[in-house]
């Protein structure tokens, strides 16, 4: 078990899950799980079903038969390990949909929200560079782009566009 696991409410973060000859892969950004056997597909939905309103590891595992709870406390470990299943916060779902700048900072084990937070406590770059960065990126959601384009950070823009090339958030 991931330390410190065992009390925590659980949900899962949107991910994809693709339907294979083998099984199913699990995707989000650059990670991918995947799951061979002819029942995978139908335990990750019920696996997803039960933590999708918040589920502690434990409420999780009581959803499947005895004989499979090792096995599922065991992938909900590895889904923790890789952030598909993260901390609950709040209620309910995020009320934003993700875009490719979500899905670069959540690759990255960070969001625009924190890396904002860190600019501008740094003080890099002037006051409020931080700010700025976020105003472009809600720029570049606002007028459908995927990257900034010709903004001041166009190197953040090559490494988002180099990352996200081809992942779609859907």
């Amino acid at each position: 078990m991931v330390s410190g696991e065992q009390g925590r409410r659980l949900r899962p973060v949107p991910f994809r899950i693709v339907r294979t000859a083998e099984g199913v892969v699990l995707k989000r950004a650059a990670t991918e799980i995947a799951l061979i056997g002819e029942g995978a597909a139908a335990l990750i939905e019920a696996l997803v079903a039960a933590a999708a309103g918040g589920a502690t590891r434990d409420e999780i595992c009581e959803q499947f038969p005895a004989p499979e709870r090792a096995f599922v406390a065991n992938l909900v470990d590895q889904l923790v390990t890789s952030r598909l299943l993260q901390e609950a916060s709040g209620s309910g779902e995020p009320s934003v949909r993700e875009d490719h700048v979500d899905l670069l900072y959540w690759q990255l084990g960070t969001s625009a929200h924190e890396v904002t937070e860190r600019l501008d406590r740094a003080g890099i770059g002037g006051p409020r560079l931080g700010s700025y960065l976020h105003k472009e990126t809600a720029s570049a959601r606002g007028a459908g782009r995927g990257r900034f384009g010709n903004s001041a950070v166009g190197a953040i823009g090559t490494v988002q566009a180099k990352i996200c090339t081809g992942i779609s958030p859907d």
